[in-house]
């Protein structure tokens, strides 16, 4: 995002167009069933190439739980101030999402990020539908509004029924 103006005469000045680095991302799909590309395909041509946004987790284990949440609960409180320090002024860190130990999942809007005394204290748009830990939740991580950066996907067949693809995406600034 760094644009140079050079006018050969005098100083070259930079220009920054934007405020934030972009965050990109390449999943590769390899030897995947005739089922699993066409939902790629479906969502990459739903996106229109770089035109839609989606949401796509982070697949890391973004939140500490070992203080948790109650079921019902509206937070989220993380031993430190990492979480805090890190996201609370971030405009691309605007939800979560829990993949559940028994396969469901939860995606939950946040609200805020605060302090707590030494710890920090995430509120979520919506009540947690199961107690948050490490029990009963394999999974927490950030939930990312993202666009693809490609308008074409290459398929590979690898043979008859295994197909290989790659799809590079960015990360984006919610608009709320």
């Amino acid at each position: 995002g760094l644009e140079n103006v050079d006018y050969d005469n005098g100083v070259i000045e930079n220009y920054s167009y934007l405020n934030w680095n972009a965050i990109s991302t390449q999943a590769v799909f390899m030897r995947r069933d005739q089922a699993e590309i066409d939902r790629l395909v479906q969502l990459f041509n739903d996106m229109r190439g770089q035109q839609g946004e989606f949401y796509v987790p982070t697949w890391l284990d973004d939140f500490d739980l070992t203080l948790g949440a109650a079921q019902g609960a509206y937070t989220l409180t993380t031993p430190g101030l990492t979480v805090f320090q890190a996201y609370a002024d971030s405009e691309f860190h605007k939800a979560a999402i829990i993949f559940w130990r028994d396969g469901t999942f939860q995606i939950n809007p946040i609200v805020s990020i605060t302090m707590a005394g030494r710890n920090s204290l995430t509120t979520f748009q919506n009540p947690w539908a199961k107690a948050l830990n490490s029990t009963n939740a394999a999974l927490a991580c950030w939930f990312l509004r993202s666009r693809f950066m490609i308008d074409t996907l290459t398929l590979e067949y690898q043979t008859d029924s295994k197909v290989t693809t790659q799809l590079t995406y960015k990360i984006v600034k919610e608009l709320t």
